[in-house]
């Protein structure tokens, strides 16, 4: 006989719950509570459930705080050189090189103005000189016309009581070395005098 087969039994599949993977975490879903940043690589959270590991960027160098550096100028006196300011020497012999305190008067016709004379005052702007011990004066005398040196006598200085010998054009300080003259006014007599 033949015996009808059967089925072999099956067994009822059981469902099994299948774990979804957890989402992975991202750099701009880190938290911002705490006082610090905290930067999280952008590595999804691996399988086992572990999380990255935070990662913190290096603190900056420190750099060096720039001194102020003063410069302080130093103080430099200036002082101002003496320059001696001298009389310049004239080439041609109507003048004196430099304005003399003393010179000598010779040559004359008349013997009477021979002598030393001395500064002894001015006159016209001038230096005005006197002989030695006598009344004879050379000065500096400006009219409307003209200046001019003229050698006199003068009685106790008077300017108003002068008699003229001898007499020569010039604006110059000093007066002339030569170029003396005399004319039919004046007392004195050829040749004329030099001075030096």
């Amino acid at each position: 006989p033949y015996s009808t087969p059967t089925a072999p039994p099956y067994s009822t599949p059981t469902a099994h719950a299948v774990q979804p993977h957890p989402p992975p975490v991202y750099s701009h879903q880190a938290s911002y509570a705490t006082s610090q940043p905290v930067y999280v690589q952008a590595t999804p959270i691996s399988s086992n459930g572990h999380q990255a590991k935070p990662f913190r960027p290096a603190p900056p160098a420190s750099r060096p705080v720039p001194t102020a550096q003063f410069v302080v100028p130093t103080a430099r006196a200036v002082f101002p050189t003496a320059q001696a300011v001298v009389p310049t020497a004239q080439t041609n012999d109507q003048k004196i090189s430099v304005v003399p305190q003393t010179f000598t008067v010779h040559g004359a016709g008349s013997s009477v103005v021979n002598g030393r004379y001395v500064q002894c005052g001015t006159r016209d702007g001038v230096n005005m000189y006197k002989m030695d011990k006598k009344e004879y004066y050379v000065l500096r005398h400006t009219s409307t016309k003209q200046t001019a040196w003229w050698i006199v006598y003068m009685k106790k200085g008077n300017v108003h009581k002068t008699t003229d010998f001898y007499y020569v054009k010039a604006k110059t300080a000093s007066p002339p070395g030569s170029g003396w003259k005399t004319d039919k006014k004046c007392y004195g007599k050829i040749p004329s005098p030099k001075l030096s």
